[in-house]
C-alpha cells in the first residue's frame, strides 16, 4: 500500500509539471520576441539617427575659418549670426569679424600687450552686462577701465535668467559665449594701451592746386617749399595763375 500512494501522488504531479513547463517556454518565446523587436527598432533607429548626423550635422561642424592654429567651424559662424539678427550684417563682413577677434584674441597676450583676461573678469564682465539689461547702467568690465556704480545690481537669479536667454537665443555653449565676451574684455584693454600711446600732435601741410591750361605750362610748375619761386616762374612764362594765397608748398595740377 504504501508503494501505491506514492505512483498515485506522482500520477498527479505530473501534469502539473508539464504545465509549468508549457509556461515557462511561452515566456521564453515572449521574452525573445521582446528582445528581437527592441534589437530591430534600435537598429532601424541607430541607422536613422546616424544618417541624419551625418547628412546635418558632419557638414555644420567643417571648419570654414582658420586663423593660425585656431578653426571656426560653419555651426558656430551660423549661431554668431542668429545672435546678431536683431542687427543683420552680411555674411563678409561677420566672418570679418570673426577673422579680427581671433587675430586680437591670439596677439593681445603677447609683448608688448601682455592683456590676460582671468575667468574672474569675465564674470564680472557678464554680471555687468546683465545688469545693464536689467537696469540700463553700464558699469565697468575690467579692472582697466572706469567703473560706474549704480544703486541696483542684478541677483544671482536674475543673473542666471539672462544667461540662460543668451545661450538659447545664440545657441552657442557657455565656453563658446565666454570666449566672446573675453574677447570684448581683450578689445577694450587693447584700445586702452593703443590710446594712452596714440600721439596728439601731428605735422600738418596744406596743399593747393594750380590749374594750367595745358601740359605743357604745367610741367614748368613742380612743388616748391615756398610760393616765392612758383610766383616767380609763372611771371617768367607769363602764365596768370589765380590761386589762393597758400602757406606752405604748392602742389600743380592740370585738367
Amino acid at each position: 500500500m504504501p508503494k501505491q500512494n506514492k505512483t498515485v501522488k506522482d500520477n498527479n504531479e505530473l501534469p502539473k509539471k508539464l504545465t509549468e513547463t508549457k509556461e515557462a517556454r511561452q515566456r521564453r518565446r515572449r521574452t525573445n520576441s521582446i528582445i528581437t523587436a527592441s534589437a530591430i527598432l534600435a537598429f532601424i533607429i541607430i541607422i536613422a539617427g546616424g544618417g541624419w548626423y551625418w547628412v546635418y550635422q558632419v557638414p555644420l561642424k567643417a571648419p570654414i575659418i582658420k586663423v593660425n592654429d585656431q578653426t571656426i567651424s560653419i555651426m558656430y559662424l551660423l549661431n554668431l549670426c542668429l545672435m546678431n539678427s536683431s542687427a543683420p550684417t552680411d555674411t563678409m563682413s561677420m566672418i570679418q569679424s570673426v577673422i579680427d577677434n581671433c587675430i586680437v584674441e591670439q596677439v593681445a597676450s603677447q609683448p608688448p600687450y601682455n592683456i590676460k583676461i582671468s575667468e574672474a573678469d569675465i564674470d564680472k564682465g557678464l554680471r555687468a552686462e546683465a545688469n545693464s539689461y536689467y537696469y540700463g547702467t553700464d558699469t565697468a568690465t575690467s579692472s582697466t577701465t572706469t567703473t560706474t556704480t549704480t544703486a541696483k545690481t542684478v541677483t544671482d537669479a536674475e543673473f542666471n535668467e539672462w544667461y540662460r536667454q543668451q545661450l538659447n537665443k545664440s545657441q552657442l555653449s557657455a565656453s563658446q559665449f565666454r570666449d566672446l565676451e573675453k574677447v570684448s574684455l581683450i578689445e577694450a584693454q587693447l584700445e586702452t594701451y593703443l590710446e594712452a600711446r596714440a600721439p596728439t600732435t601731428s605735422d600738418q601741410v596744406h596743399i593747393y592746386d594750380i590749374v594750367a591750361p595745358d601740359l605743357t605750362t604745367a610741367r614748368i610748375f613742380k612743388p616748391e617749399s615756398t610760393t616765392a619761386k612758383i610766383f616767380r616762374q609763372s611771371q617768367k612764362s607769363k602764365v596768370k595763375i589765380q590761386t589762393p594765397q597758400p602757406r606752405a608748398g604748392i602742389w600743380v595740377g592740370f585738367p
